[in-house]
């Protein structure tokens, strides 16, 4: 028996985005998507870039890349 899926998982590799999981719910396309085992790296590798964001800095860095 196989596992099941998440449909977002199938959009995603649908329209060529990559996949960074930690191996649930992608049974059928656990050879398609990026596997990390270390759940609090993964958090912690989205989460921590998040930290010191503000609009400001982000508007200031557009304007940067614009101007």
């Amino acid at each position: 028996m196989e596992g099941g899926f998440a449909g977002t998982v199938a959009e995603a590799l649908a329209c060529g985005l990559p996949v960074v999981t930690n191996g649930n719910c992608c049974a059928p396309f656990i050879d398609k998507v990026i596997v990390v085992k270390d759940e609090e790296a993964l958090r912690s590798f989205f989460e921590d870039p998040m930290k010191d964001f503000t609009w400001e800095k982000t508007v200031d860095n557009l304007l940067k890349i614009i101007l």
